[in-house]
């Protein structure tokens, strides 16, 4: 939390989860359920993902840009409502002129990206890092030429990707799926 505070871009690519600056509630509550978290842990947890999204929200906020695979989009998470919302809180999120969302879709039958999410943050005073994220741990790279293979990474998985414009249409076509299953 503390250096996505201080970054001034971000690219997340998840290939198999909403990434964390943008889910909602709903969809954390589900996702630690589906974790085995304990129910106890539950609330606290939800409550730390949710405060992460401030930095969305403050005058100088990070660029974002999110890569995700068609599959985080379909993967019905606590409800196809909650997915439904879930999407639309998306949506809402890229209008902002600061986050983009690029979605790589289905037809590609695979990707690069297939092995595993990792955050890309860059900073005014400080070196690059990557973030790579397990259950139980998390890793950050700071070398220079592990931080280029993750950013050479990012460019061939958004260069693979739909348009922001064509991704934000298919994410508000599978929302309105969500919505009728």
């Amino acid at each position: 939390m503390r250096i996505e505070r201080e970054a001034t871009g971000i690219v997340n690519f998840e290939p198999l989860l909403i990434p964390g600056l943008v889910q909602i509630g709903d969809y954390v509550r589900a996702l630690m359920r589906v974790c085995n978290v304990s129910d106890q842990d539950i609330d606290s947890r939800v409550a730390a993902r949710l405060a992460r999204q401030a930095i969305l929200t403050k005058d100088e906020a990070p660029r974002l840009q999110l890569i995700v695979d068609e599959m985080v989009l379909r993967r019905v998470l606590g409800s196809p409502k909650i997915m439904a919302r879930q999407l639309r809180r998306v949506l809402e999120t890229v209008e902002e002129a600061t986050t983009t969302l690029q979605v790589l879709p289905m037809s590609l039958r695979g990707h690069s990206g297939l092995d595993g999410a990792f955050t890309l943050l860059d900073f005014v005073r400080n070196k690059p890092v990557v973030h790579l994220e397990h259950k139980i741990s998390g890793l950050f790279l700071e070398e220079p030429d592990q931080v280029e293979f993750f950013r050479a990474e990012a460019d061939t998985l958004s260069e693979l990707a739909l348009s922001p414009a064509k991704s934000a249409e298919l994410v508000a076509t599978i929302a309105r799926e969500h919505d009728r299953e």
